[in-house]
């Protein structure tokens, strides 16, 4: 890619007495496309000031970054629907908005993951309750069983109606959403029971005398 910076001065638009407002543009070009086929260009204007080629490699691979910003947002609002929120307490609501933004971290990360070639255990991810509900499932949806990071998370997918057809594209974060919610709520609701079981196992009933 070939790659090109400069200053640039933008006139003030309603306000006339303003001074110009100095940016930096960014225009990067395809050297040699294919054939047929144009060149792709980028055009990028950005306050940050550029003066040297270094600079603007930096400044591209930061706003790369500009999709996994809009997508963490996307899953704040449409998966958590943090803007539902009707909390009247500044502090109660930052701390809400915290915990959803962890949530919807763990959903991207889970989402690019599956993507990936990942050579790693489901245990780093993932735990026993988890673990119990997605073989549950593998039956149901008459799938083999979780080995490895990839898999399991290709479960979860699944569990959020994702087909996995052979032209199907890579589950999205709101597939991803739905699976890992349905999945929690079964972990949980398994540990209850578990846990109600394991009590009645421990207590033993007195015995009533004739």
């Amino acid at each position: 890619m070939e790659i090109r910076y400069g200053r640039y001065l933008l006139p003030p638009t309603k306000d006339t007495t303003q001074d110009p407002m100095p940016v930096w543009g960014i225009h990067m070009r395809k050297e040699s496309p294919p054939a047929d086929n144009d060149p792709i260009e980028w055009y990028l204007l950005t306050t940050q000031e550029i003066t040297s080629v270094e600079q603007t490699e930096d400044t591209v691979n930061t706003y790369k970054l500009r999709w996994r910003i809009e997508d963490h947002f996307r899953v704040l609002k449409t998966g958590c629907k943090v803007e539902n929120l009707r909390l009247q307490d500044a502090e109660s609501l930052h701390r809400v908005i915290t915990l959803y933004m962890v949530s919807a971290w763990r959903i991207m990360l889970m989402t690019l993951l599956g993507r990936e070639t990942v050579d790693l255990s489901a245990e780093v991810f993932f735990t026993e309750s988890e673990f119990k509900m997605m073989d549950v499932y593998a039956q149901i949806y008459k799938v083999p069983a979780h080995t490895d990071l990839k898999s399991a998370i290709l479960l979860v997918a699944m569990m959020g109606g994702y087909m996995d057809r052979k032209n199907d594209p890579p589950p999205g974060h709101e597939i991803m959403w739905r699976g890992y919610a349905k999945l929690q709520m079964r972990a949980i609701t398994y540990e209850e029971l578990k846990g109600i079981y394991d009590l009645v196992e421990r207590t033993s009933l007195p015995s009533i005398a004739s």
